[in-house]
């Protein structure tokens, strides 16, 4: 197994103790893209990373309830907790489904080709027919 602890920053390679917490935890490493969430009103959108991991340590009176280390994977405000088996099984996982993402994308550049902005204009009119259907109905 290589290590690829080198491209990590020394603060992502150090647990430093949290007390609030419990226990210790690396500064987390964090994709360049913000969360992807396709809510349309930017106003309602999140702004945290798309995908964070971060490796934990949980030894809150470690003699009583042990000392346990795990990787906190985050997607956007959802983070899954893993163990370090279940975090080499995540990443597993990952690899073994980028090809089939490259291919979907490659698939979806053929079609965006064909792609066009509508009319605005029939746009607001369609807007104000569906508008007087929803009133009508009500």
């Amino acid at each position: 197994m290589s290590s690829a602890k080198h491209q990590l920053t020394p603060e992502q390679a150090t647990f430093t103790d949290d007390y609030g917490f419990g226990g210790a935890m690396t500064a987390p490493v964090e994709t360049q893209l913000a969360d992807i969430a396709a809510d349309p009103d930017p106003e309602w959108r999140v702004t945290p990373q798309w995908l964070a991991a971060r490796a934990v340590i949980q030894d809150y009176r470690s003699q009583a309830h042990g000392r346990h280390t795990k990787v906190w994977l985050s997607y956007g405000t959802s983070t899954g907790e893993l163990t370090v088996a279940e975090a080499r099984e995540a990443l597993k996982v990952m690899r073994d489904f980028l090809p089939q993402l490259e291919a979907v994308i490659e698939i979806a550049e053929e079609s965006a080709s064909k792609d066009f902005e509508g009319d605005p204009e029939i746009a607001r009119l369609d807007d104000e027919y569906e508008d007087r259907k929803v009133k009508e109905a009500a």
